[in-house]
């Protein structure tokens, strides 16, 4: 027997068990009104509600937690800025390097997180904003060498892009808006 052949009868064989099934339904009903069948309908669908409730709730324990960020839950301090001048001559637009290091304040080990990245002068004043994603192991309470460039298309008539390429790093502080978080034993985080 061909296999085609076969699914073509257990097919068959389902679609006459349901039809018995829903004449079985029919006639168990027979001598009931519309508003009695469905008033019966409403009451099965409601125990599917219920049942199907009590299978979501490992799901949803699953769900990324929402959670509020603690004050500074990644630490992040600048260790070097390099400034790289425009050079027409060889077609560099110029750009400005970072070299940081971060520290988990969070109770567990991260394995990736995902942030904003700002960098503000003296008076608040943001110079930088990017986002930054970082997948490296982080355990708490250490730090984390890691050293990353931003690249800005330099353009010396912003203000803000002349300010980071010439004050001093002592004077720049950076901090992260965490979003999100995965810890090292699989769990998510994410933040407000």
């Amino acid at each position: 027997m061909k296999v085609k052949n076969w699914y073509r009868i257990v097919l068959i064989g389902i679609v006459f068990s349901l039809g018995a099934l829903l004449w079985k339904e029919a006639a168990a009903q027979g001598g009931r009104t519309i508003e009695e069948r469905l008033a019966y309908l409403e009451a099965k669908l409601s125990e599917l509600e219920g049942r199907l409730s009590r299978l979501e709730g490992p799901r949803a324990e699953r769900e990324p937690k929402r959670a509020r960020a603690p004050k500074n839950p990644i630490s992040i301090t600048i260790l070097n800025k390099t400034f790289v001048r425009p050079d027409p001559a060889t077609g560099n637009d110029g750009r400005i390097d970072f070299i940081f290091d971060f520290s988990s304040n969070l109770q567990k080990d991260i394995a990736f997180f995902r942030g904003i990245l700002v960098v503000e002068d003296p008076h608040d004043t943001k110079l930088l904003e990017s986002e930054l994603s970082i997948e490296d192991t982080i355990k708490s309470g250490v730090l984390l060498g890691w050293r990353g460039s931003i690249s800005l298309g330099y353009d010396p008539s912003l203000d803000t892009h002349h300010t980071l390429a010439t004050i001093d790093k002592g004077q720049l502080r950076a901090r992260i808006v965490l979003k999100d978080v995965v810890y090292t034993d699989g769990t998510r985080e994410t933040f407000e």
